[in-house]
């Protein structure tokens, strides 16, 4: 009996690398978008490190500079302003990631189409070696008892 073949392995080659590859775009697209979070969380958490810094010294001290407090309001202005900004960066990052998911899930599908029908004639295969083992068997041992009793 011949050894298992499948036809369409080539297809199926090219179906694992290009899922691949966007398994890659998606990683790729995703932590870009984790990155711009970051980025506009560490704005956040500098302004509120300051905040923190001047209200501690406040309460040591029971006075709280106006420079300080117009340090403060300027950071959190240009915080906020800095924060709408990747805002929209952001949103365009989170829209590319969703759809390098999308393309990802579709490749991911397609191949796993192919490995089912792979893994279909594999089994159908296996069946046609078990049957013609069964029919060698049969033969051998039909020849050896004509033979035995002959």
């Amino acid at each position: 009996m011949k050894k298992f073949k499948f036809r369409l392995q080539s297809l199926l080659d090219i179906r694992e690398k290009l899922e691949l590859e966007q398994k890659n775009k998606l990683a790729k697209a995703a932590s870009e978008y984790q990155q711009a979070l970051k980025e506009q969380q560490d704005s956040l958490d500098f302004v509120n490190i300051q905040r923190q810094k001047i209200f501690a010294e406040q309460e040591k001290t029971g006075v709280v500079s106006m420079d300080e407090l117009r340090y403060l309001d300027k950071l959190q202005s240009q915080s906020s302003i800095f924060a709408r900004s990747l805002n929209e960066g952001i949103e365009q990052k989170r829209v590319l990631m969703e759809d390098e998911r999308k393309k990802y899930d579709e490749a991911r599908k397609k191949k796993e189409i192919i490995e089912n029908i792979k893994k279909q004639a594999l089994a159908k295969h296996k069946k046609a070696v078990q049957r013609w083992e069964t029919n060698e068997m049969d033969e051998i041992a039909k020849h050896f008892t004509l033979g035995r009793f002959d």
